[in-house]
């Protein structure tokens, strides 16, 4: 199904073709607005507007008669078509509403859902009375108009995986745009907007105006647009180079170099990265902890290299700053377990390793002693 960017897209594509015109014939499949046809045709196309994934085309008032609107969803198998108004396209889809200018048409095939409203009556069609806010196409949807959705009571305490395919959540966000989004905020489809932090709520009202618009104004491209341009450059195919995650289930990770996931959530296939998106704040907290670990064995291994200190092969001893990320990387209570033990054989062997090990064992404190003054900043999840 096409998602809001895509239909935005359609529609500025009708707008080049028909807006502003008079149509000079108009077509509908369904018996019910046959005499719409007449009625319609020889009228000028008003404003042409994308709300989600409907489009809405206005016809002008003629007469007595006021404006009129033309509804349509594209639902699964819906298709706008842009061509001659003279030569229909060769197509095994059915023709269900066109508007024929002088020289080009507008045609839309497949789609079942079409109404003839007039403007006042619009907020009585189901999909539009239940829309949600449409940061693509509604200028009024701030950061401040998403974060109160965050609070909302009908949505704070659903999963993000299958909130974000809601339409009455936030308009125009599919499939793929879910997958992308989660990732460009760190978060996990199952994470809830309850749980998350002001940083993640942030983070994810972030990812989700940006990609929206990102992919609106690059053809469906949700990549870094710098990366996207230099796989272009390496001979990469638009389907490799478009998204983050999407799509990619099994490669690498382009933050972490992990393996991105495939998984169904929400009856549809939905990727991401586990390393960068852990499943709740605990693990997140664990992920910057393991971040710290390796700085703090880098920092380490420069103390001992200047005190000149060489790790001496021994099968039973793990040097302190091994065993300090040992503790990092552990799970719960194990991983500081596993770094007393350590540090309870080294004092039992200290005595027999020499000077060279006394004076490793003055520099490692000392670093300790000034690393507990030196405050170091949690890394905000997502990039």
């Amino acid at each position: 199904m096409p998602e809001g960017p895509e239909i935005r897209r359609m529609v500025d594509d009708i707008e080049r073709t028909v807006g502003a015109t008079e149509a000079r014939s108009v077509f509908f499949s369904f018996d019910r607005f046959k005499p719409f046809e007449r009625a319609l045709s020889g009228r000028r196309v008003g404003a042409i507007q994308a709300r989600g994934k409907a489009v809405l085309v206005f016809f002008a008032a003629r007469g007595d008669d006021g404006l009129w609107c033309v509804y349509s969803h594209n639902q699964l198998y819906g298709q706008w078509r842009i061509g001659r108004a003279d030569h229909e396209p060769a197509t095994g889809r059915q023709l269900r509403f066109a508007i024929l200018g002088d020289t080009r048409a507008a045609r839309l095939y497949s789609a079942s859902d079409i109404r003839v409203v007039q403007p006042d009556a619009l907020s009585e069609i189901p999909y539009l009375a239940r829309l949600g806010p449409d940061p693509l196409n509604d200028d009024t949807v701030d950061n401040v108009v998403l974060d109160c959705l965050l609070d909302d009571k009908r949505f704070a305490g659903r999963a993000l995986g299958g909130l974000l395919l809601d339409q009455h959540f936030i308009a125009g966000i599919g499939n793929y745009l879910r997958s992308e989004i989660l990732f460009e905020a760190g978060l996990h489809p199952a994470r809830k907007p309850r749980s998350l932090t002001e940083d993640e709520r942030a983070g994810l009202i972030e990812a989700v105006q940006m990609l929206i618009k990102r992919a609106y104004r690059l053809k469906g491209i949700t990549n870094d647009p710098e990366r996207a341009e230099r796989l272009k450059k390496q001979g990469k195919h638009f389907g490799a180079r478009r998204h983050m995650v999407f799509g990619r289930g099994g490669q690498a990770c382009t933050t972490c170099g992990g393996p991105i996931d495939n998984t169904p959530v929400a009856s549809r296939r939905l990727y991401l990265c586990p390393n960068c998106q852990p499943a709740c704040c605990r693990l997140a907290r664990r992920r910057a902890k393991r971040q710290h670990a390796l700085v703090d064995k880098r920092e380490h291994e420069i103390g001992r290299q200047a005190c000149g200190y060489e790790t001496r092969e021994h099968p039973e001893t793990v040097p302190p700053g091994q065993a300090e990320a040992h503790q990092h990387d552990g799970e719960g209570g194990r991983g500081s377990g596993k770094r007393n033990d350590l540090e309870r054989h080294h004092a039992d062997t200290e005595h027999d390793t020499g000077q060279a090990d006394q004076a490793r064992g003055y520099a490692l404190n000392e670093h300790r002693q000034a690393r507990t003054h030196q405050p170091i900043d949690t890394p905000r999840p997502g990039r």
